[in-house]
């Protein structure tokens, strides 16, 4: 089929347990915990505690012994806690990456097993793509109450670091005592355990065995490291290293901070996803990287859009990214499935057939991206070992904790809420959004820069004549970034010595610092000795402006928008090549320079490759000349003194002169209406239960057979430790479903057809009627199949009757579609059926399609001239894309504005214009009261604030999809 296959080394993420197998394999290293147990009196003193304090209400006080404490006095005690089995990991424990066991287990598990089992085919492979290994504690992510830590790595602190951790807990989690000194020293140690005990294995392996370590870490929570100590240095040991970018509400503009760690941001700027961008860009340019991954759009929605993607798409490949992995493309969506990370890039979804276009230009984009390199001036120095110093664990647990909690510790493995997840993270807060938008001013101001990990500083670093090198990189200037506060002293030593060799260190300066988390006066020595290279200015903003003074931009704009343009310069033999992206909504029309010794600049367009000159006159060592880019756009400069062919460019469409409204002569679906049905009775044991929604039906029924839940809801299988449940289940098991719908007494039934998942494990009846649907037509995926059933329905209420006995986990309860000729009214019950009344213009959902989202083709009849333009404004319509055909023939595709098409109308005079719909009406989410568009998570379906009982129609979420306006219609005039 002329695909290359790469492999996924889990089931699921984070990697590190390979379906259960490591944790089956090494029990005894499995992740453990330290937490915080707070309690008074004598009595509840825990007897698993590492240290014990006096509590005084806000702060831990001195250590003291369980025997000393009188009755009522506060205390808080650190314990250490095992990670309890999660059905996320199969029911086994998450191992500690730390150890070295587990990364032996898990090498055995998974990469000598796929290299076993494929044999020659495994030659066919190039990388094995790992994601997002981390450290947890209770359970994933940063934000966990407690912090991960193992008897391997309390015996490893005293080996390597000379003193027992245990004493210094409170440091830890409170700023109390030499809390610099402890945290560094603990965290620094993780970060050389994880290089020693799994990255370092792990690449040695793939090297081993001729394919690249590729994948990413939890990049989102930099600086903060109690999940991640120093994902950038893990990232250089990888052959192609990565990120994600998993929501498509990005560079819209957004006022809430979101649990990916987005804070808000303006229109056409994320400045913590673009730092977190350009560390593995760094990593990529200083070490002759091949490919930068990212796993892209991933947790977008059902409601997202090409238009989304390529907006996102531009910017990850100006800021570095060269292979984009969309996630994810589903077999199928049967079940859980459905809620589990859309979009999907498959024939599930309406627009999946339309993307050649916008793939062809981001593998254009992305082609362009990775020829000749980078030759960059600038070195921002990372400032993650601050963060080190600065990460306050005890953020992390509730302010009522100690109220509430008394002798106790949580444990929640859940995400946390919007405002618990900024809390946790609040002691690393400034120092991430001050560094992000660094890097956003940099970027804005063209500046040519790298971020410097010390970490990867000290393994691949070094000392030019007034320079400082990182792998394949030459700077000539370092950059302090404001609210960076410690050194590691490696990087201070070098620091020195670049210094001394006539180096340049511009900053903004802290009012002191530390080194390894130790008080040190290194700053005031620097000053002292080389009054002259260090320059230290007020701001951020100062700071940037005197970079561009010192290092002019090799490519300048007159007149840039305020944020969100940006550029890649590529270095060739022969030329240079330079990608410029517009993440800002409003278009470029700005006199341009480059800097550059070749004599012709030509335009590339990544839409369809074409080639134009860009008129140009020499200005010293720049190019100067005039460039245009749309708003959201891209473009790609080469400079050679190579003459081409050229072509002209085309006219822009504009609307000159008076425009008419076209009006629609017929308004068709492409396809049968739909009704969802969300909602059913749940018969169990002889019990009759309410309506409720189908999840929690399903989960009902799960329960009642020995299940914690649906058994594929966030579950990992190990081994068949579900299916395998199919062997001890009761004849008389399983359940009866009844779904109930009202059909109009005035509606024609005869062609409505019922679609039923899975037909073959339920036994099914429609008004008492047994029907067979497992010879039935599949639509919309492979294990929905679909049969007429009109014979069998009436008018007012209507039954769909499943019954499957006995119970079989590969059956779940889920929504039921009727598809046919009728419209579907808002009901006090989720939504009735009705004759149609034809559509026109408006919302498809207010005229009785509110779960379609197929094309609807609007039918035109055109003017009789010659050539005019068609035109819509963005708020005229809602949808993925827009199709113009003309005599059956597609003329234009529009999936960005502006939505202008230019006609021959001499052509033919019929024109349609279809739009596709968005899979979100179809399949929800309905009932998230947070209503978020652009993300999509399973607690959108289950969680705790979702309503289990039926809705009304009208408390659906859904898409106001369609043509709200008549198109405008001028006559074409040459320019």
């Amino acid at each position: 089929m002329g695909l290359t296959p790469y492999l996924y080394d889990e089931n699921s993420y984070p990697s590190g347990f390979a379906g259960g197998h490591v944790g089956g394999r090494v029990p005894e290293a499995r992740s453990r915990y330290a937490a915080a147990v707070f309690g008074e009196g004598p009595n509840n003193v825990p007897q698993d505690l590492l240290s014990l304090h006096q509590w005084d209400g806000t702060l831990p006080g001195p250590r003291i012994q369980g025997e000393d404490i009188i009755s009522g006095q506060p205390w808080v005690a650190f314990v250490m806690r095992s990670m309890q089995p999660l059905a996320w990991h199969g029911n086994t424990v998450y191992p500690s990456l730390l150890d070295p066991r587990t990364t032996e287990a898990f090498i055995g598990s998974i990469y000598e097993a796929y290299r076993r089992e494929l044999g020659d085919l495994w030659e066919e492979i190039p990388a094995v793509f790992t994601d997002e290994p981390h450290l947890p504690a209770e359970g994933h992510g940063p934000w966990s109450m407690g912090l991960h830590l193992t008897p391997y790595l309390l015996g490893q602190f005293r080996q390597r670091r000379g003193y027992d951790l245990t004493e210094h807990l409170s440091s830890i989690f409170y700023d109390v005592g030499d809390y610099r000194r402890v945290r560094f020293d603990l965290y620094d140690l993780m970060h050389e355990l994880w290089i020693e005990n799994w990255a370092l294995p792990l690449e040695g392996w793939c090297e081993e065995n001729s394919t690249a370590l590729t994948g990413h870490y939890l990049e989102h929570d930099w600086p903060c490291p109690y999940a991640t100590p120093g994902h950038a240095h893990m990232l250089a040991h990888m052959s192609w290293p990565g990120t994600d970018m998993l929501e498509t509400f990005l560079l819209k503009g957004h006022d809430f901070h979101d649990i990916q760690n987005f804070h808000p941001a303006g229109d056409g700027r994320e400045p913590h996803g673009l730092a977190y961008l350009r560390q593995v860009h760094s990593i990529a340019n200083q070490l002759g990287k091949e490919r930068v991954l990212d796993e892209c759009w991933g947790a977008g929605g059902h409601d997202s859009t090409p238009a989304d993607w390529a907006r996102i798409g531009r910017w990850l490949i100006v800021h570095g990214v060269n292979l984009l992995v969309p996630h994810l493309s589903f077999l199928t969506i049967r079940g859980t499935r459905k809620t589990d990370h859309p979009q999907t890039f498959s024939d599930h979804s309406p627009w999946y057939e339309y993307l050649r276009p916008l793939n062809d230009e981001l593998s254009r984009l992305c082609w362009a991206s990775n020829q000749g390199k980078m030759e960059q001036r600038v070195l921002v120095l990372d400032p993650l070992t601050t963060g080190f110093c600065v990460s306050r664990k005890a953020d992390c647990i509730p302010e009522d904790t100690f109220a509430a909690n008394l002798g106790t510790s949580h444990n929640a493995g859940a995400p946390p809420s919007e405002d618990q997840f900024v809390r946790a993270l609040a002691s690393v807060g400034e120092l991430q959004r001050g560094f992000g938008e660094l890097a956003q001013a940099m970027s804005d101001a063209q500046v040519d820069f790298d971020l410097g990990d010390e970490y990867v500083i000290e393994e691949f670093g070094g000392i030019g004549d007034g320079s400082f090198t990182v792998g394949e990189q030459e700077y000539g200037i370092l950059v302090w970034p404001e609210g960076m506060t410690n050194l590691r002293s490696r990087t201070a030593e070098m620091l020195e010595e670049y210094l001394t060799s006539g180096g340049l260190l511009f900053g903004v300066r802290p009012s002191d610092i530390t080194v390894d988390g130790r008080t040190s006066d290194f700053l005031q020595g620097c000053e002292r000795r080389y009054p002259g290279r260090c320059r230290w200015f007020g701001t951020t903003g100062e700071l940037v402006r005197e970079v561009v003074e010192s290092f002019p931009p090799r490519l300048r704009f007159a007149k840039p928008p305020a944020t969100g343009l940006a550029h890649m310069r590529r270095v060739l033999p022969d030329c240079e090549t330079f990608v410029v992206v517009n993440s800002s909504s409003e278009p470029v029309h700005s006199p341009v320079e480059l800097e550059t010794g070749y004599r012709n600049v030509y335009e590339l367009d990544p839409k369809d490759g074409t080639c134009y000159e860009l008129k140009s006159a020499r200005e010293g060592h720049y190019l100067t000349g005039h460039l245009k880019i749309k708003a959201r756009g891209a473009t790609v400069l080469w400079t050679t003194n190579e003459s081409v062919p050229v072509k002209e460019r085309p006219p822009d469409v504009r609307i000159m002169g008076e425009t008419v409204s076209l009006e629609p002569e017929k308004i068709e679906r492409d396809g049968p209406n739909v009704l969802v049905v969300d909602h059913c009775e749940l018969e169990l044991n002889g019990e009759l239960f309410g309506s409720e929604r189908v999840y929690a039906a399903n989960e009902r029924l799960w329960k009642a057979h020995g299940m914690d839940t649906n058994g594929w809801m966030a579950v990992i299988q190990y081994r068949d430790q579900v299916l395998a449940h199919n062997r001890f289940v009761a004849p008389d098991s399983g359940c009866a479903v009844y779904y109930r719908f009202d059909i109009s007494e005035a509606l024609v039934v005869d062609s409505i057809r019922l679609g039923i998942e899975t037909p073959e494990l339920w036994r099914v009846e429609v008004n008492e009627h047994l029907v067979d649907l497992t010879a039935g037509e599949h639509w919309l995926d492979d294990h929905i199949q679909t049969v007429e059933i009109g014979e069998f329905l009436r008018g007012g209420v209507n039954t769909v009757r499943l019954e499957g006995r006995p119970f079989d986990v590969r059956r779940e309860i889920d929504q039921i579609y009727l598809l046919g000729e009728f419209a579907c009214r808002e009901a006090a019950t989720g939504f009735s059926l009705e004759p149609v009344s034809g559509m026109g213009l408006g919302s498809w959902r207010r005229q009785g399609c509110p779960f379609y989202e197929r094309a609807v083709s609007y039918i035109f009849e055109l003017p009789e001239m010659d050539e005019g333009i068609l035109s819509l404004d963005s708020q005229d319509w809602k949808g993925a894309l827009l199709l113009f055909e003309q005599e059956s023939k597609t003329i234009a595709q529009l999936q960005e504005p502006p939505y202008r098409v230019r006609v021959d109308a001499s052509k033919g005079r019929r024109l349609t214009l279809r739009i596709l719909g968005l899979p979100k009406n179809l399949l929800g989410p309905w009932h998230d009261p947070a209503r978020q568009r652009g993300r999509a998570w399973i607690p959108m379906w289950y969680g705790p604030d979702v309503p289990r009982e039926p809705r009304s129609g009208a408390q659906y979420d859904l898409l106001d999809l369609g043509l709200f306006k008549t198109p405008k219609w001028a006559q074409y005039r040459r320019p």
